[in-house]
């Protein structure tokens, strides 16, 4: 009986110890599935850094390249604004050159006009001479009083310059500026929408349609007096869609009036208005927005033009023709 009992221990031992040993099999797997998880959670946490920091630094690129890009953009209006600057600084060049011209000829016409001044004073001179001798030989030829007539008819016809207007000759018409001969107007208007304007933008009229003298600047929207005298500008404003906005005139950057758009009560607003002033050669005169945020319509529908009424006359003066 014991040695059965024995035989029966073996046999079980047969039976478990292969369970057991297949049981820690599975165990030992288990643990090593569960490490294999470990380092895969752990590699996906390290990958996931990895990619945050890439992201930071995309982030960092875009907006660098987005400062990049404003600052070419800011390069680019400045070399605009330079290269305007250059056109002005040229055609400035020019008006001196013409001007220059102008004096030479101004020089050289009263230098003329002051020889024939003194011929004419030579001449009286000589003249009252003779009339003096003739008065005391009234016997000889024409009687004194009528010698007198002659002498002073044919001295008036050579030109004396306290009788010209006597012989309607008027020496004002001799004596003129060359500078009023000068043609000074503009006319240009706006084709695309103004989006957004800010605070003291300046209206850039960019399509010219006239620009007699070249004084207007299609490039930053002012127009700079080439010669003293009296202006006439005019200028019309239709507002956006639902935008109601205020505007003025300036002078060297002051405002000298105002005009006004009511767009958010009638949906779409104009506004007209003229001036005329006195400027100084030099002077700038332009259209600046007020509002901020404010949107123009294009399409031609502004304008901005301006003409010289009159020079000024209180400078130098050249000699011309009658």
């Amino acid at each position: 009986m014991a040695v059965n009992i024995k035989f029966l221990f073996a046999d079980v031992l047969v039976i478990l110890l292969p369970l057991a040993i297949a049981s820690d099999s599975t165990n030992i797997g288990t643990t090593n599935g569960l490490n294999e998880v470990g380092v895969l959670l752990n590699h996906l946490q390290t990958t996931e850094a990895v990619v945050q920091k890439l992201l930071r630094r995309v982030e960092l690129l875009e907006t660098r390249n987005e400062a990049q890009q404003q600052t070419i953009q800011n390069h680019q209006i400045r070399i605009e604004h330079l290269e305007s600057r250059d056109i002005d600084q040229q055609q400035l060049i020019l008006n001196l050159r013409s001007e220059l011209v102008v004096e030479g000829q101004r020089t050289s016409s009263l230098e003329r006009f002051r020889e024939r001044i003194g011929k004419v004073a030579c001449q009286s001179e000589d003249k009252k001479n003779r009339v003096s001798q003739t008065e005391k030989k009234p016997g000889k030829g024409l009687p004194t009083q009528t010698r007198k007539v002659v002498l002073n008819q044919t001295y008036t016809e050579e030109n004396n310059p306290g009788d010209l207007k006597t012989k309607g000759y008027d020496l004002r018409k001799r004596i003129r500026r060359a500078d009023n001969e000068k043609n000074i107007a503009f006319f240009a208007t706006l084709t695309n929408h103004l989006e957004h304007v800010g605070v003291q933008q300046t209206f850039v009229f960019d399509h010219v349609v006239t620009n007699l003298g070249h004084s207007y600047n299609s490039y930053n929207g002012n127009f700079i007096i080439p010669v003293s005298g009296t202006y006439v500008f005019s200028a019309t404003l239709v507002s956006e869609h639902h935008y109601s906005s205020h505007s003025h005139f300036t002078v060297n950057g002051q405002a000298i009036s105002f005009m006004y758009v009511s767009g958010s009560e009638a949906g779409f607003d104009t506004t007209s208005q003229m001036i005329v002033v006195k400027l100084q050669k030099g002077d700038d005169v332009c259209i600046r927005n007020i509002d901020a945020h404010k949107s123009y319509l294009g399409g031609h529908y502004n304008t901005f033009s301006g003409f010289l009424l009159r020079q000024d006359v209180s400078e130098t003066v050249v000699v011309g023709k009658k």
